[in-house]
């Protein structure tokens, strides 16, 4: 024999007879077989208690996120809607949570869905408005106490297309509000095609600053389409925040707010009204860009002359300490996604500077004549603003509802305005006063987000405006 053989075979030069070597190795395979089992029957159970396989177990199954612990008991539903093509709008829906619910207000029957649309234009409803101020939880994943969950069911819309999880191409961005009145009209009505249970529920439309321009818009959209009998929904009205309704008399109030305040001397309140009036001038020649420039210069000779007050609440610190980390991060970039599987390529809030670009020529436009159109039809229009909001002053919004040629404004306006009481420590929270179809909340202690300031006094409102 050659090498080869013999390192194939070792024992080679001891050879066997044939039958005695099949016998010995059908004995030693069969012996193998054996020990292999008697390990598998008793050995193996014995290693893989119960405790080693959760061990097991939890090396292959990740753990839930601090969002999904905190949101286990919380009934959420959301989607995408493509509201035209290369448009992408992100909702997502709380459903009503009797736990929320405020122990001295009653339930609302039947339960309502609002919508909460956020300003900017480019801020997300699902991060300041979800976790700063109406949502069921805080940016800590605490339970919020003033939740508007506890009262209906919220739905929270990104909102122009672009803004925080919704996503859409460049050439797609909404670049008025009549675009994004139809854009939220398409996702409204597959919203009512995919939970049909909602057609039937008291409707009405909430939003912040320049979101008011978005829900007008959009009410004025629904109103039509009901008229026409072309959409089944039970609409009832609209609740305009700290709302940018009209620019002009917005910038206009400014100077005389800040005396006022104390927050500028005379020769400054001259030179922010001179500013202001520059802005108006621009505005009724409807050179829209000229305008928003000078608004925007107006602003930062406000900042400049009051040490950098801050506009949205004159009593915040002018100075505020600024957090070593953005309190959004992981749970808008990780946390949130992973929980409403939203696409890996979409990140939270990465396309807002196009949609404050796209809207730029709007911003200035004015949508008072909306509002009248409004009343007229009938939807309930309410009006709350905060006492400590400088950029949407309650001076300014008091004088665009006194432009309004609704044929009932005149007897609103000689209305008495009515106090209203904090249920918790029986202190004035504000006044109110209502007539037919239209309300207007003056809110103290307030600035321009209102529910952060004033979270049980907007539970308040939302209730009064669900009920009464």
């Amino acid at each position: 024999m050659g090498g080869f053989d013999e390192i194939d075979h070792p024992h080679s030069q001891n050879v066997q007879p044939k039958d005695s070597s099949r016998k010995h190795t059908l004995y030693i395979i069969g012996g193998m077989a054996i020990t292999a089992v008697l390990l598998m029957v008793i050995v193996l159970p014995i290693y893989f208690t119960s405790e080693t396989v959760e061990e097991l177990t939890q090396t292959t199954t990740s753990s839930p996120s601090p969002f999904e612990s905190a949101m286990s008991s919380i009934r959420t539903d959301s989607g995408y809607v493509q509201v035209r093509e290369n448009a992408n709008m992100f909702w997502a829906l709380y459903y009503q949570d009797d736990s929320f619910k405020p122990n001295h207000m009653s339930a609302i029957h039947p339960t309502p869905l609002v919508i909460w649309l956020q300003g900017g234009p480019g801020g997300a409803s699902t991060g300041y408005g979800l976790f700063e101020e109406i949502g069921p939880l805080d940016l800590n994943l605490e339970r919020r106490p003033t939740s508007w969950t506890g009262l209906a069911h919220t739905l929270f819309i990104d909102q122009p297309v672009g803004t925080g999880y919704s996503y859409v191409s460049e050439e797609a961005f909404a670049r008025d509000v009549d675009q994004a009145a139809d854009d939220l009209l398409v996702l409204l009505k597959t919203f009512y095609q995919k939970l049909p249970e909602f057609q039937d529920s008291p409707l009405y439309i909430f939003c912040q600053s320049y979101g008011a321009k978005f829900a007008v818009a959009f009410a004025e959209r629904i109103s039509q389409e009901v008229m026409m009998q072309t959409m089944n929904v039970n609409f009832k009205g609209v609740g305009l925040g700290s709302g940018y309704v009209s620019p002009e008399d917005s910038v206009l109030s400014w100077a005389d707010y800040l005396h006022n305040w104390s927050l500028l001397d005379q020769l400054g309140r001259s030179e922010v009204s001179a500013s202001a009036l520059e802005a108006k001038t621009l505005i009724d020649n409807e050179e829209w860009m000229a305008s928003y420039q000078k608004k925007m210069d107006t602003q930062q000779l406000v900042g400049e002359l009051t040490d950098n007050v801050d506009v949205y609440n004159i009593l915040y610190p002018h100075y505020p300490e600024v957090p070593d980390t953005d309190p959004y991060g992981d749970l808008m970039t990780a946390q949130l996604p992973s929980y409403f599987n939203i696409p890996s390529n979409v990140v939270w809030g990465s396309q807002r500077s196009g949609v404050e670009e796209a809207m730029r020529e709007d911003f200035m436009k004015p949508v008072v004549d909306r509002v009248d159109k409004l009343l007229n039809d009938s939807v309930k229009v309410v009006v709350y603003n905060g006492m400590l909001d400088m950029l949407v002053s309650t001076a300014g919004q008091q004088a665009w509802v006194e432009k309004l040629t609704w044929p009932h404004l005149q007897t609103f306006l000689d209305l008495d305005w009515t106090p209203f009481r904090n249920p918790g420590n029986g202190d004035t929270s504000g006044f109110w006063k209502s007539h037919e179809n239209l309300r207007f909340w003056w809110i103290l202690e307030a600035g321009h987000d209102i529910p952060v300031d004033q979270g049980d006094v907007m539970l308040r409102v939302l209730h009064n405006t669900c009920t009464v």
